[in-house]
């Protein structure tokens, strides 16, 4: 190893809590681009959102046709300010802002991780940081799947979880793992 000092754990416990801000950065990017939307609800909800560029709710090429704009872009915009188009906009229904739900919490985790980085001794347990990092991440990611919607796949098989929620699982058990392994602590 060119650096037999830093142990990986080391390592990793440092490089998670930007990596917090990160998913939150990504996150937010996926509500801009109205990806990984959340379920249907009513518009009276306080944080109801029309994901007008969701391709499951306005396909592009809908879109289009209905405007006959050139450019999926231009046909988005007349659809979302043009009164003519207000019956499609109508249709379009509110959904979950999940994406916001869980960049949120993520924001929390970074900071309940850079506090026992910087305010206790929590550094000094090796691998604990990244495994609270895993179990703190996960859970957010297993409890937002509830307002998201499905993303496909063989999710009426799975019974009760979600394909997100049965993916989470394991990476919440390594999580523990590490916060509840006996270790050395670091020099």
């Amino acid at each position: 190893r060119k650096y037999p000092d830093f142990k990986l754990l080391w390592i990793l416990d440092r490089v998670v809590i930007p990596v917090a801000i990160g998913a939150f950065c990504v996150r937010l990017g996926n509500f801009f681009n109205s990806e990984i939307n959340g379920k249907i609800t009513d518009e009276s909800f306080i944080f109801a959102t029309k994901f007008i560029r969701d391709s499951d709710d306005m396909h592009p090429s809908k879109a289009m046709g209905i405007t006959k704009e050139k450019t999926v872009n231009a046909a988005y915009d007349a659809i979302e300010n043009n009164a003519q188009f207000s019956e499609y906009l109508a249709q379009i229904p509110y959904r979950h802002p999940a994406q916001l739900y869980e960049g949120v919490c993520y924001i929390f985790v970074f900071l309940l991780l850079y506090y026992l980085y910087w305010k206790t001794d929590k550094k000094n347990k090796l691998g604990y940081l990244f495994g609270l990092f895993l179990v703190a991440l996960w859970t957010v990611r297993f409890f937002v799947e509830y307002v998201k919607k499905s993303q496909g796949g063989f999710e009426e098989s799975l019974g009760l979880f979600s394909t997100g929620q049965w993916l989470s699982i394991p990476f919440i058990i390594i999580g523990l793992y590490f916060m509840f392994r006996p270790s050395t602590s670091v020099r």
